[in-house]
């Protein structure tokens, strides 16, 4: 049932590729997940998705609690954090509970830095549904949050036990969400494989249209693209570092522009910024 899987030893994980939510219940059975499930998503989630996947979550019998958080970078930050926890102590929870993160990359960080620090250590799940974080952020265990102006500074590599992808969870997103997604599709395929970039720029038109064997095979080779770095450095110690193409002026532009830009519209101006400083230094 996995697309694939990533291999960290006793820190691997499968990911699935699906069209809906509906195998989330046999995931959470393959995972051995027997606590309770907490679903942390955002407020515009909450509307479009949380209803649907709390829905396949019961149909397997299982109860889901749920926390909203304001959607967008500006809850990114320790405050939300401290209220996950007063809402987890409120819960009584255990070492046997599941963090569910249900949203973009802001949901996932900050679901992932609670699950990473909470008790010790809780399991987590990652259920991403922007391009961007179908891409990238879901993958790969780095959690965070923002701190005093400086994006995620404080933060962990803490990976989930699975991560879910329902491909159709796209169509809810605007047009310019999908476009920011797309700029972390196409860094994979400029930093790690040029005919994977090549189908995405026969497939744009595709993409836009969520045709979905198109964006199955674009979340499965992403995935198996980030994964496959990953595994070889899940700590950045050296090459991970090639998938930060584009955020260290990426990010800058985010802080300077107080996050009005979409982080994967900051990330393809990095990128850009990137190639004409390299370009100017005779590097290319």
């Amino acid at each position: 049932m996995a697309g694939l899987n990533i291999n960290l030893g006793a820190r691997s994980y499968p990911i699935y590729i699906k069209n809906d939510y509906e195998d989330i219940g046999r995931c959470i059975n393959n995972a051995r997940l027997s606590g309770k499930l907490v679903l942390i998503t955002d407020s515009n989630v909450d509307r479009l998705q949380a209803p649907q996947c709390i829905e396949a979550f019961e149909e397997h019998g299982y109860h889901v609690d749920k926390f909203v958080i304001e959607a967008g970078e500006s809850s990114k930050n320790l405050d939300t954090i401290k209220d996950i926890y007063e809402y987890l102590l409120g819960l009584n929870v255990d070492r046997n509970t599941s963090l569910i993160a249900l949203g973009g990359g802001v949901v996932g960080d900050i679901t992932g830095f609670a699950a990473a620090t909470f008790l010790r250590g809780l399991s987590y799940i990652q259920i991403p549904t922007t391009l961007l974080a179908q891409a990238d952020s879901s993958v790969g265990g780095k959690v965070g949050v923002d701190f005093e102006g400086s994006k995620n500074i404080v933060g962990s590599f803490y990976q989930p036990r699975f991560v879910y992808i329902n491909v159709n969870s796209l169509k809810t997103l605007p047009k310019r969400q999908l476009q920011a997604g797309l700029a972390e599709v196409i860094k994979h395929g400029i930093i790690h494989d040029i005919e994977f970039f090549d189908y995405i720029d026969k497939n744009t038109r595709k993409i836009f249209e969520f045709d979905e064997v198109v964006l199955q095979y674009i979340t499965k080779s992403n995935c198996s693209i980030k994964g496959a770095i990953v595994e070889k450095d899940e700590h950045e110690s050296g090459l991970r570092a090639i998938l930060n193409f584009g955020h260290t002026i990426g990010h800058a532009i985010e802080t300077v522009m107080n996050f009005e830009f979409l982080h994967g519209e900051c990330v393809s101006l990095g990128m850009v910024g990137a190639f004409k400083m390299a370009k100017s230094l005779g590097m290319i």
